[in-house]
């Protein structure tokens, strides 16, 4: 009787698998699409999204069996792309998250849609936010990366008087490509830091984060408030994921800062449409397209 068990269990999990396999060659061109479309805003809405697929079996008894199988099989492809997604994210530029660290990432995963076509097959969204006590952010040992990082925001006698309710970082016009990370940080021209991660606690990192992207000013940057600060970046460094801005802008951060005191609250946006905008470009697709290339 047990090994009737086992050989059943084995049964279940060989179909669930063979059903993904189908699923992703029976869906091919909607998946491509979608998920790159999941690829390029998962910044923008602070957390990675996923989409699963799975076929129904024939051969089900019952239409209720033909669905669940389907929805299993399709949430196991969602597991599956969520655990690549989540390993591809960047922490900074030079480090991304673990195995480990991945592992219990998707563990905290929830499935946010499940629908069905006429033939009960199955498309599930799955999600792991970015931050907050099950987000990605939770589960990255930080001490290495912070503990040897400069002050990031020094005082300053002047004192603004804007009233500012954020930051926003505009790298839309430089020459490189933005890339999103978890921890990054703002340089000036002569390797001054104006912002990063050591300034700030364990728990602000993890239920915030440093930064929100924006593809552009319609996109995600409430988090700026109604009346941020807009500085224009010259540049990029560290592959990319660190704006690099002029000695007079950064010393008008500061002064502003010491009136309204958003960067200790890190009310920071990072602004970007070139780098999606090359990338549909190379690819031959619609150029006035926008987005964050990740």
């Amino acid at each position: 009787m047990f090994g009737l068990r086992i050989f059943s269990v084995f049964v279940v999990f060989a179909f669930l698998l063979t059903a993904t396999l189908k699923a992703e060659a029976h869906n091919a061109n909607l998946q491509a699409g979608n998920d790159e479309g999941h690829l390029r805003s998962f910044w923008e809405s602070d957390a990675i999204e996923a989409i699963g697929h799975g076929v129904a079996p024939k051969k089900a008894a019952t239409k209720g069996e033909a669905k669940f199988m389907a929805e299993q099989a399709a949430s196991i492809d969602a597991y599956r792309k969520l655990a690549e997604y989540a390993a591809g994210v960047k922490i900074t530029a030079n480090s991304k998250a673990t195995k480990k660290e991945v592992s219990a990432i998707i563990t905290g995963a929830v499935i946010v849609s499940s629908e069905f076509d006429e033939d009960n097959n199955c498309t599930v969204i799955m999600r792991v936010p970015l931050y907050g006590v099950k987000g990605l952010m939770s589960k990255v040992d930080i001490t290495d990366i912070t503990k040897d990082a400069p002050e990031a925001f020094p005082g300053t006698s002047e004192i603004g008087s804007g009233n500012y309710t954020g930051l926003i970082i505009d790298c839309s016009e430089v020459k490189e490509n933005l890339s999103p990370v978890l921890m990054p940080k703002v340089e000036t021209t002569t390797n001054k830091s104006v912002y990063g991660a050591n300034n700030f606690s364990r728990a602000i990192l993890k239920e915030r984060g440093m930064v929100s992207y924006a593809a552009n000013m319609d996109g995600n940057t409430k988090r700026a408030g109604d009346n941020p600060l807009i500085i224009k970046a010259v540049g990029l460094k560290d592959d990319g994921s660190s704006p690099v801005i002029s000695k007079a802008d950064a010393r008008l951060i500061r002064m502003e800062n010491q009136s309204s005191h958003f960067l200790e609250s890190a009310n920071v946006v990072f602004l970007s449409t070139r780098g999606h905008r090359d990338s549909i470009k190379k690819s031959g697709g619609d150029k006035t397209d926008s987005g964050l290339l990740i």
